[in-house]
């Protein structure tokens, strides 16, 4: 006797559990529970968000049952006698649990202390099937909602970049004509005149510089700013912008200085969009300093050149520093929010700097200045890039097959590519190849960076990692990724450029 009871105990155990959906898991439940406790019927309720009972599962047959009538009994297990049946009832945390014996003679006793062992058990796993269920509907609703804020995003970004070029038009009119008149060469304009015309030029410039920069958030979002790749020599570079600034920062009464600290000056990198960032710090710097002076630096390291942009401006709380780089933010602070601005100049940078495998960096001090930072990545070699031909028509304009190695992939948005190579060349290549494509990609721009943040992007399922055989610590690398391997495509070297890109369309499509 007490062997088969073990056995039903076992029985009625195993079958708690076996599934997340609800129906199926309840189902099993009931029919194991019929069968093994001589019951005749059994049934789960479970009340709705309206609080109204609805039956999930039953399972056996009996004439009639009405469960409603036994609901005033509260306790966690209670067995009911009846006219014709005895009525076992389990009260759990989400729904109630009815077998029904018939009124003869057969001792529940056993049923009962069975059951209550199982209470604990069945609340589980009844909580769990309820969660997941509730998760599923979530994803669900959050997979919906994804995919119509991607269809809002681009109705957005469409509607930006066609309602600034019909902008740009009659502003630049504008512009032309008022800049025309405020120069009053006829005198034909009185002193208030004057003064009004040219208020109405710069507002206009104002105008015509935000409007730049939300056709270039559009551009960037749209993957359709194309970057122009020549031989840069950084020294020119920055005599170049030092003479555009000069004369502006002199009319604020302030020192425009230059400081160039480098023995090699040949970069390739695209010339408009590194001026593009170091005029926008040139302008905060030139909007936040109202005394003492403004510097440009060249600075030379190992890998990298550096340029700085240090001013005497009224600098940044330590807290602002973090979200210094995002889109329409501002430091907020009463004596830095009186000069006004979108908020977009910095975001932009952020944004070109990641497409030209740049690193931005900032440091400030209250009432003492900052220090905003380009960095940007040495050739490994001098005789790599003479010799490697590359070269805007090969970075820009590979001849790739687009239809077969991107186009069918409709996963790209979802995944995340970052990106470590040695040889920067054929990182920046790569990284702008696949960036065409309209692929997320984040180039590591050194060891120290990749081992700062690979721990908490490893978290994200949708990030992956290309990274070079031959890069510095590999082995170390490769541990990072002992459990993840799925995560990492291991580049070795590669005959051209569409054996590679065959080669990350394959693993991204695994």
């Amino acid at each position: 006797m007490l062997i088969e009871q073990l056995s039903i105990a076992y029985k009625c155990h195993s079958s708690i559990g076996n599934s997340l959906n609800l129906k199926e898991m309840i189902h099993e439940v009931l029919r194991t529970f019929v069968s093994e406790s001589y019951a005749i019927y059994s049934e789960f309720l479970i009340s709705d968000e309206s609080n109204n009972l609805i039956k999930i599962d039953s399972f056996g047959r009996i004439d009639s049952f009405d469960a409603k009538k036994y609901l005033c009994y509260t306790k966690p297990l209670e067995l009911i006698v009846d006219d014709n049946i005895r009525v076992l009832k389990i009260n759990l945390e989400n729904g109630t649990l009815f077998l029904i014996f018939r009124n003869v003679d057969i001792d529940c006793s056993f049923f009962v202390s069975m059951f209550e062992s199982l209470i604990q058990k069945l609340n589980i796993s009844v909580n769990a099937c309820m969660n997941f269920e509730k998760l599923e509907k979530t994803n669900e609703l959050l997979k919906e909602q994804k995919t119509e804020l991607i269809k809002a995003n681009k109705t957005k970004d469409d509607f930006l970049a066609n309602m600034s070029h019909e902008l740009k038009t009659p502003l630049n009119s504008i512009i032309v004509i008022s800049s025309t008149m405020a120069k009053n060469k006829d005198s034909k304009l009185d002193e208030t005149q004057l003064k009004n015309m040219k208020i109405i030029k710069k507002c206009s410039e104002d105008l015509a510089v935000l409007i730049n920069d939300i056709l270039d958030i559009s551009k960037i979002e749209a993957g359709a700013l194309k970057l122009e790749i020549e031989k840069i020599d950084l020294k020119i570079f920055i005599e170049n912008i030092f003479d555009s600034f000069e004369a502006v920062i002199l009319e604020k009464k302030l020192i425009l200085k230059k400081e160039i600290k480098a023995l090699n000056f040949q970069v390739y990198s695209d010339e408009k969009r590194l001026s593009q960032i170091i005029k926008n710090f040139l302008t905060n710097a030139m909007k936040f300093t109202n005394e003492g002076f403004i510097t440009i630096k060249l600075l030379e390291f190992e890998k990298y050149f550096q340029i700085d942009i240090v001013d005497t401006g009224i600098g940044i709380n330590k807290e602002n520093l973090e979200n210094i780089f995002d889109r329409f933010k501002q430091v907020d602070d009463s004596r830095s929010r009186k000069y006004g601005g979108a908020g977009l100049g910095l975001c932009i940078s952020k944004e070109l700097a990641s497409m030209l495998n740049c690193k931005l960096k900032v440091k400030s001090e209250i009432s003492k200045g900052s220090t905003f930072s380009l960095l940007i990545p040495k050739n490994i070699k001098e005789g790599i890039i003479e010799n490697s031909n590359i070269n805007n028509q090969e970075i820009l304009e590979e001849k790739v097959d687009k239809t077969d190695l991107y186009k069918s992939l409709d996963f790209k948005n979802s995944k995340e590519i970052y990106i470590l190579h040695l040889n920067s060349v054929e990182q920046f290549k790569i990284t702008i190849g696949l960036k065409k494509f309209g692929f997320l990609v984040h180039p590591f721009f050194n060891l120290e960076e990749f081992f700062s943040k690979i721990d908490l992007l490893l978290e994200n399922e949708n990030n992956v990692f290309l990274i070079d055989k031959n890069i510095e610590n590999f082995e170390l690398i490769q541990r990072r990724f002992k459990h993840k391997t799925n995560r990492l495509l291991i580049l070795n070297k590669i005959e051209n450029n569409n054996e590679l890109f065959e080669k990350i369309r394959n693993f991204l499509s695994k």
